[in-house]
């Protein structure tokens, strides 16, 4: 490229990077986690071998997207700023190489057509939304098979052949929405292949089966691993059709009229019976033939650029189901790539339109356009900052949407808020009271809020639909053993191990329940068992240590907590627990008041209310450190804390222990 283009291209990178300047900040959003935060093949080197390698092991077979958050975090760790900012970036890319090909191919308005791809707002989801990498991915390597097919229909080398065949399946291993190109290179050919294009077109026919291959992986996938079974996708082949035709001419509205925007649309009610939803595909078919016969009479752009949206949109169009289609039929992500196929020949006709208009107002005329494409992107972007605000306009927009209550109760629950979380589990459970989940959702809240006899009868409710739920088993028995209940509890979960004997989390609740009916040996083995089964298991490091600690086994105690610490850093209890051996064990082999403070202090940090108990912990780990005036000062915070909470025995306890550090003592044995 000349230098000019090297600018235009690093100023729809700039202008590109400035609209999603609200999303540049986001948390974690809808399958963000399971991709990210949650995914332990990114927290290890030999992580990389199972992304590839081991398909099971992650959320979804897209390898080079996986890869690509593996590197990140070896990068830049779990700092979220370097997801959104690449993102962003390989969206601009996506824009140029647009550009680039759309002059090679000298369609009018090239540059116009990357300007509003970079900036249009119905991309949003596909760059906002973190794991939607494979979107922006799969679009650097689609736009660049397209390039080096090109190149390979005016030359006809195999470098450029095999160029666009290794950019195929980067963009494959990707997202497996790729499998479609080498349909479009077959009517790209005929477009600009000459009048030998019969001939050059074969080869395209030997990257259909990794294609097929790909797209069977991952509709067995779909089905199989997400979930996309049931009444919710029980639609006829007509049916089918119905929701073709109309989504065809969503995608292009909101292309056109991009206002309403939402993550998830309130789902169609497919009716045969209605002669009006014949419309859809009647128009459709109708201007499919109308831009065809054009194609015949050598307007060939025009069919091609038809041919591209609708191959590209071909997989998402409802013939083949997929897991989310239980919630909506249509996203505004599935036209990443097919939204070219629109954009192109509109900012054709646009410019073509304008020739006849003195040059400034054209150009007036398109920098208002982009403005207002840029501040509706900036707008939907700002959506994206969290689960509570992209979820909860969604609400506001559809109060009827039960998942967006669930997405919203999950995040209000991660972020510590169970009380807040448990009204939106309650109104998605009332919703939609026939899906299991919700009403187990519902039960974790009441929980981690306390309320554990309602949690009972939530998970009560979860497993009447769905007895075999391992998870609802599990918490049931949780709130059970918190209630006093442990046998029942205990009686589950060995009912629930029978079905699922390898559940580490099974074995680890049924160890709590077992010690709490004092049958300590029984829960070591099962502690023993979880640990086995998962390599990555800090909640049966940290259970084992309470019981061997409460054992007095400390040195075995003292490994099973740091372990614990070394899984989940930064987590709380362990941290606490720890820090008390430390600080307050009689055996000095096993005390270390500075590593003790240490703890205390990061059991004490982060967010929440402050802890009596945390506090006492600092309170002794200063003393034993040697620094009295503040082992008081933190002791007599604490007492204020349990004093005002009602913890009359625990303020006793902590009075005896500040009465030693005002006389220079530390303190020594028994649990806090």
């Amino acid at each position: 490229m000349k230098k000019r283009d090297w600018a235009i291209a690093l100023g729809i990178g700039v202008a590109t990077l400035f609209a999603y300047l609200p999303a540049l900040h986001g948390d974690y959003v809808w399958d963000d986690h399971d991709y990210i935060a949650s995914n332990p093949n990114l927290k290890t080197v030999s992580g990389l071998y199972s992304i590839w390698f081991e398909p099971f092991t992650s959320v979804n077979y897209y390898p080079l997207a996986l890869t690509s958050f593996w590197l990140e975090y070896r990068l830049w760790g779990e700092s979220l700023l370097g997801h959104h900012v690449l993102n962003v970036l390989l969206h601009a890319t996506v824009a140029v190489l647009l550009w680039r090909l759309l002059a090679r191919l000298a369609v009018r308005g090239a540059l116009p057509a990357a300007w509003v791809f970079a900036l249009h707002p119905v991309h949003v989801e596909s760059v906002a939304w973190m794991s939607e990498r494979k979107n922006v991915l799969m679009g650097v390597f689609s736009l660049l098979a397209l390039h080096a097919w090109q190149r390979y229909l005016e030359v006809g080398t195999l470098r450029r052949l095999l160029l666009a065949a290794g950019a195929l399946a980067l963009a494959l291993l990707s997202k497996t929405l790729a499998c479609v190109l080498p349909a479009y290179f077959l009517v790209h050919a005929w477009w600009k292949g000459g009048q030998k294009w019969r001939r050059k077109s074969l080869v395209a026919l030997g990257l259909i089966p990794p294609c097929l291959a790909f797209a069977a992986l991952t509709i067995w996938w779909e089905r199989n691993r997400t979930g996309a079974v049931g009444e919710s996708f029980d639609f006829t082949f007509l049916e089918r059709v119905l929701i073709a035709g109309r989504a065809l001419w969503f995608y292009a509205g909101k292309l056109v009229w991009p206002f309403g925007l939402m993550t998830i649309y309130p789902r169609w009610e497919i009716d045969p019976a209605a002669a009006w939803q014949y419309l859809f595909p009647l128009t459709a078919l109708v201007a499919l033939l109308a831009v065809a016969w054009l194609g015949c009479r050598g307007h060939k752009a025009p069919a091609c650029a038809a041919a591209f949206y609708v191959i590209l949109l071909f997989p998402a169009l409802g013939f083949f189901d997929y897991s989310t289609m239980r919630l909506t039929l249509v996203a505004d992500h599935y036209q990443y790539l097919a939204s070219m196929g629109v954009i192109a020949p509109l900012c054709a006709v646009a410019v073509l339109a304008s020739r006849s208009a003195p040059a400034w107002a054209s150009r007036a005329l398109g920098v208002v356009l982009l403005g207002g494409l840029s501040a509706l992107t900036w707008s939907h972007a700002s959506s994206y900052r969290n689960m509570e605000t992209l979820f909860g306009e969604l609400i506001e927009r559809h109060p009827e949407a039960w998942y967006a209550h669930n997405n919203v109760g999950g995040a209000l629950l991660l972020k510590g808020k169970p009380e807040e979380a448990a009204k939106h589990f309650a109104e998605a459970a009332r919703l939609n009271p026939e899906d299991f989940t919700l009403h187990r959702s519902l039960g974790d809240a009441y929980t981690r809020a306390g309320r554990l006899a309602e949690a009972v009868e939530a998970y009560h409710r979860a497993l009447a639909i769905q007895p075999d739920d391992i998870d609802a088993s599990n918490g049931l028995a949780i709130a059970l053993t918190g209630r006093g209940r442990a046998e029942e509890a205990a009686a589950i979960l060995e009912e629930a191990l029978e079905r699922s004997p390898e559940s580490a989390r099974t074995h680890t609740n049924l160890g709590n329940a077992l010690v709490v009916l004092g049958r300590n040996s029984e829960a070591a083995n099962h502690f023993g068992e979880s640990i086995r089964i998962s390599e990555h298991n800090p909640e049966a490091h940290y259970n084992f240590g309470n019981l061997l600690a409460s054992e007095g086994k400390t040195a075995q105690a003292i490994g099973q907590y740091r372990e614990a610490l070394r899984q989940r850093p930064g987590w709380k209890e362990p941290a606490a627990n720890l820090a008390w051996i430390l600080a307050t064990h009689p055996d000095p082999r096993f005390r270390n008041g500075k590593e003790a403070v240490q703890l205390a202090r990061l059991a004490c940090a982060g967010p929440g209310a402050p802890n009596p108990v945390y506090l006492d912990i600092l309170g002794a780990a200063l003393a034993e450190s040697g620094d009295f005036s503040l082992a008081v000062e933190v002791g007599e915070e604490a007492i204020r804390l349990a004093e005002s909470t009602g913890q009359g025995a625990l303020t006793t306890r902590i009075r005896e222990r500040l009465a030693r550090y005002r006389e220079g003592l530390p303190f020594r044995g028994g649990r806090n």
